[in-house]
């Protein structure tokens, strides 16, 4: 967004990592990762739907997953409380802390295996 608006920024590209659960009642939920640049993009901005933020880039891409209007999908992408992490190269605590908060997709008790479908993904660079 800032090279687009100013060019300052270098070019980014989108790294990702997700995982499928089973919950509870059966039915499938989604948790993802998504790793920027921040000196393209720098916050999620206010949660508000209309404005144009990374907020809601997320909850309008949830909403064309399902097929649904924004309106409609509002609230099915749920931000975690703390959902930034800054993490530079020369810190070696932040990255922990980073790996340590997105290991919780790892568990396995809520994965289901042999079912034909994938339980993680994640972007190729």
């Amino acid at each position: 967004m800032a090279q687009k608006v100013c060019g300052t920024a270098h070019q980014s590209g989108v790294h990702y990592v997700w995982c499928r659960e089973i919950g509870e009642r059966g039915r499938p939920h989604y948790h993802l990762a998504i790793m920027l640049n921040k000196d393209a993009y720098s916050s999620l901005g206010m949660f508000e739907l209309g404005r144009n933020n990374n907020y809601n880039r997320v909850q309008e891409a949830w909403a064309s997953a399902l097929v649904l209007p924004v309106a409609s999908a509002s609230g099915r992408a749920h931000i975690s409380e703390n959902p930034v992490y800054e993490i530079h190269r020369d810190d070696p605590a932040a990255r922990a802390d980073f790996l340590y908060r997105t290991s919780y997709i790892c568990k396995v008790a809520t994965k289901v295996f042999g079912d034909g479908l994938h339980c993680f993904g994640a972007s190729r660079a």
